[in-house]
């Protein structure tokens, strides 16, 4: 029979709780607070705080420390798996599953995505199991040898592969498979834009060129919205629009989005609406030319717009740009005159700019973790004393390994020798060696 330890105090708290309020409830200096978890390092224990109405009411809480007693101390290890910390008593392994959901149509067999009967394959069409379309296969290829790229977006098309070749099935418009390139034993790599095949690169079932030509221009410096140029032919990131811009591989990048256009045809930057990391969406770029200022639509569907001046928020007023002094860095910081920005903030970190960067959180977007590899903050943590804008900036702290930094949960990341906790306005770090334990990565998201 399962027992517990639990202690009880009488309290009126909300929840959930904040590793501060794990600390004023049941505070240990031999103890670790990491997520919900209360690690006793002396006692060797694991618990966590639980709470419950008194009396069915909603006046107060019982609050009680619950000590896990299926962890066994000597044995226990503590998994990262599927974005959550798991002791090794409470792991449940994954079960392999075919992926992609279909139906089991009467005279058909389904193999990765496709249905075949009489030798034909056929792509169902929408979410009716009775309207199918068949798909050319021509001769040479056999697709019951063809394997589905890892990370191919999607399941049922995309890219394909086998010992002598990089194949595109398109179930949309040509309704076939082709083969795109041929190489012996080549392995494709899906990168986050594009597929990556013997050197070569490939959107949308399309050679764009060789990776080694391209230059790459993050447009919103947010990893999220990227350009690649040869210097002839500009692509976007949506797979779908490309555009001749002869020369932009040299041109030079001077906002994120985060700027006005008045009447008179100039730029105004930066417009700091507010302090919002969320409302920072814009869909136009301003770039310096050899001979011009030009808007560019990030999405490639607007016609470029030519600007007749560009102005910087120095102060109380905007003055015009000197361009050689400037450099944009990660979303909304950038460095002028050797002092560096953000927003229209002049802050006191020494940040290295050039790397400096929004990290990647569960879903592919920032959690407001940022990062130049050196140092770790947070959007929680900009400093601002509206009283008379000193002291500007952001609390930190050291990085120990960022090639190897994941993201745990939206508040926990973790390097393989830290764990990093957002709590109550500042970073907690969290040595691995100061567990008894061992930590073993299963599954994580890369927070680059």
């Amino acid at each position: 029979m399962k027992t517990k330890i639990i202690i009880l105090l009488l309290l009126v708290v909300s929840c959930p709780f904040s590793m501060a309020q794990r600390r004023d409830f049941f505070y240990n200096e031999n103890a670790i607070y990491l997520g919900h978890y209360i690690i006793d390092t002396t006692k060797k224990t694991v618990g966590w705080i639980n709470k419950e109405h008194i009396n069915g009411t909603h006046m107060g809480y019982k609050v009680g420390l619950t000590i896990d007693t299926l962890i066994k101390p000597q044995t226990t290890c503590l998994y990262i798996t599927n974005n959550q910390l798991v002791f090794k008593e409470h792991y449940v392994p994954e079960t392999t599953q075919t992926p992609g959901a279909y139906y089991e149509i009467e005279g058909y067999s389904y193999n990765k995505g496709l249905y075949k009967r009489n030798g034909k394959y056929y792509h169902l069409k929408g979410i009716s199991p009775t309207t199918l379309a068949e798909i050319k296969i021509p001769k040479g290829i056999n697709f019951d040898r063809l394997t589905y790229v890892e990370g191919n977006p999607y399941y049922g098309y995309g890219y394909l592969y086998d010992e002598t070749g990089l194949y595109y099935l398109d179930v949309f418009n040509t309704k076939e498979i082709s083969k795109l390139a041929f190489a012996k034993n080549c392995r494709p790599v899906m990168r986050k834009f594009y597929c990556e095949y013997n050197g070569e690169a490939f959107q949308g079932g399309k050679k764009i060129g060789r990776i080694d030509q391209f230059t790459e221009i993050d447009m919103r410096r947010d990893g999220e919205t990227t350009f690649f140029t040869d210097g002839r032919t500009v692509f976007s990131s949506d797979y779908a629009h490309h555009r001749k811009l002869p020369g932009m591989d040299k041109w030079i990048q001077l906002t994120d989005g985060n700027y006005m256009v008045k009447e008179n045809n100039c730029v105004y930057f930066p417009f700091f609406k507010e302090h919002n990391r969320n409302n920072l969406i814009y869909y136009n770029v301003l770039f310096a030319t050899p001979d011009s200022l030009v808007l560019v639509d990030c999405y490639l569907q607007k016609e470029i717009r030519k600007i007749d001046s560009v102005f910087i928020k120095q102060g109380d007023n905007y003055e015009r740009l000197d361009i050689a002094e400037y450099k944009l860095s990660a979303n909304n910081f950038y460095t002028y005159r050797n002092k560096n920005y953000y927003g229209i903030h002049q802050i006191k970190n020494d940040f290295d700019m050039p790397n400096l960067k929004w990290l990647k959180g569960l879903y592919g977007r920032t959690d407001g973790w940022l990062s130049d590899g050196k140092v770790l903050t947070h959007y929680d943590l900009f400093n601002l004393n509206k009283e008379d804008f000193t002291d500007i900036g952001f609390t930190y702290v050291p990085l120990a390994d960022d090639r190897n930094l994941k993201a745990i949960t939206e508040n926990i990341l973790f390097d393989g020798i830290n764990f990093y906790e957002l709590s109550n306005g500042s970073i907690e770090v969290i040595p691995v060696k100061n567990f008894w334990f061992a930590v073993e990565v299963i599954s994580a998201v890369s927070a680059y």
